[in-house]
């Protein structure tokens, strides 16, 4: 499931307070900007990656008659393509679950962003940046927990809800937002 901007603003708030709970740096600017920062950087990448997904479709679409013929097998193909794609852009396939390496490359991300534009100073550059990762790690894998659930309690319920539908959409929503709201991520 793709994430929203609000959980962007979130994972920030909860990175930039981790690292002045550690104090881990020193702002030179006010929070709403470095949290502002941090979560367009977020929103960049998850823009990267819905491009990404989008032009794998598009590339899919142009083989139509293949797929409907059986010639190319969708299931496949589609995921084949999208690796490819996201080789050429440089990042790790996660398009749902962020890997370590894409965490990792996020973090740097962030931590240069902050300081190459003169947001903060790091008293420790290399234990704030493995500050962020962790923060980013554990949301992810929270995160990732919390989809599971959520999946597990739409399929669980007594009316059977087709998976994809708007309806589905809305309960999974729901459900998400109410485990991480549990792990702290509200």
């Amino acid at each position: 499931m793709k994430l929203k901007q609000e959980h962007f603003a979130k994972l920030a708030l909860k990175i930039l307070s981790f690292l002045m709970q550690k104090k881990s740096l020193t702002m030179k600017m006010d929070e709403a900007a470095i949290k502002s920062t941090i979560t367009t950087i977020f929103v960049q990448d998850a823009l990267k990656i819905e491009n990404i997904t989008k032009k794998a479709q598009t590339v899919m679409e142009q083989h139509k008659a293949k797929v409907q013929t059986g010639e190319i097998d969708y299931q496949k193909m589609f995921p084949m393509i999208k690796k490819e794609l996201f080789k050429k852009e440089g990042l790790p396939l996660s398009e749902t679950n962020y890997s370590e390496d894409h965490i990792k490359k996020l973090s740097l991300k962030i931590h240069d962003k902050l300081y190459l534009d003169n947001m903060v100073d790091y008293h420790d550059d290399e234990q704030s940046l493995m500050d962020i990762q962790h923060v980013m790690g554990e949301f992810f894998a929270i995160r990732e927990k919390a989809v599971a659930i959520a999946r597990q309690k739409v399929s669980s319920l007594s009316k059977n809800v087709a998976p994809g539908s708007n309806e589905w959409n809305v309960l999974f929503d729901k459900y998400l937002a109410e485990e991480l709201k549990k792990w702290g991520f509200h």
